[in-house]
């Protein structure tokens, strides 16, 4: 693994002797050096060991699964209420149902650094 971390020091340009102190010494940093390999290997980033990060964004998922999958069946309370026909519900629902996901996708580009039209189309 030092190696490997040496090499792509080096092919980045940077002298072995260099390339050797610096691993050298980034391994003696276990967490640091792990982050480093991933994140060099797998373009990855290690997930933050933040219980409270956590648990902000296992609740911002579930407010907007319930929000954003709530609305296509919304449609369905019209159809209980007798002001619109079966077939027009099923329309309407889907149609409401893909305009949910492209604001899903827009809002999900905002928080990266993705084209929102990029983000659209992966949600889609």
């Amino acid at each position: 693994e030092i190696a490997q971390m040496m090499a792509r020091f080096e092919q980045r340009g940077m002298s072995r002797p260099d390339a050797e102190l610096v691993v050298r010494k980034l391994a003696c940093y276990e967490n640091l050096f792990v982050g480093l390999m991933v994140a060099e290997d797998l373009g990855l980033q290690l997930p933050e060991e933040n219980d409270a990060s956590m648990l902000t964004d296992a609740f911002i998922m579930g407010l907007s699964f319930a929000g954003f999958s709530t609305c296509p069946v919304l449609v369905y309370l019209l159809g209980i209420m007798g002001t619109i026909e079966e077939q027009e519900m099923f329309v309407l629902s889907g149609v409401i149902c893909l305009v949910m996901l492209c604001i899903l996708g827009a809002v999900k580009s905002a928080f990266s650094s993705s084209n929102w039209l990029l983000g659209i189309a992966e949600t889609l």
